[in-house]
């Protein structure tokens, strides 16, 4: 599971800023059995926002 706090643009980013946008919201659960790329870090099987306390989502 990852947590965001920051920028989540990977190395495909890098080639010019308009592509440094985020690319994950508050949180995402990563398969790590998909290998990595320059755009994801691995296949993500669920993701979404915290709500205004920070709490999941019901």
């Amino acid at each position: 599971m990852v947590l965001n706090s920051s920028f989540t643009f990977r190395d495909y980013a890098y080639l010019n800023n308009a592509r440094q946008v985020p690319m994950l919201p508050d949180w995402a659960v990563i398969d790590l059995n998909t290998p990595p790329d320059t755009v994801w870090p691995g296949k993500v099987v669920a993701a979404d926002f915290f709500d205004e306390r920070w709490q999941l989502k019901p």
